[in-house]
């Protein structure tokens, strides 16, 4: 069970991560420009990553919630954790 946790654990850590990479490179410019420059620039993808890091935060939640009830495996929970 720990490892089935585990490896969903490496998947939202890998999710989080591809959300944030794209907000890292526009911010490579900001000392060439105000702060403020760069939110109103990125503000609908600053917004859209806030969003998808509060549903992928709530997933991953309910994931453990679930998961510490588990007191064993089978394929078919494997299959559904995949999904």
């Amino acid at each position: 069970m720990e490892r089935l946790a585990f490896f969903s654990d490496a998947v939202v850590a890998i999710a989080i991560t591809l959300i944030a990479l794209p907000l890292a490179d526009s911010a490579r410019g900001v000392a060439d420009s105000s702060t403020s420059k760069f939110l109103v620039d990125n503000g609908y993808a600053l917004t859209a990553a806030g969003i998808s890091f509060v549903v992928i935060s709530a997933f991953w939640r309910d994931h453990h919630r679930l998961f510490e009830r588990a007191t064993g495996y089978t394929a078919l929970l494997i299959r559904v954790n995949m999904l």
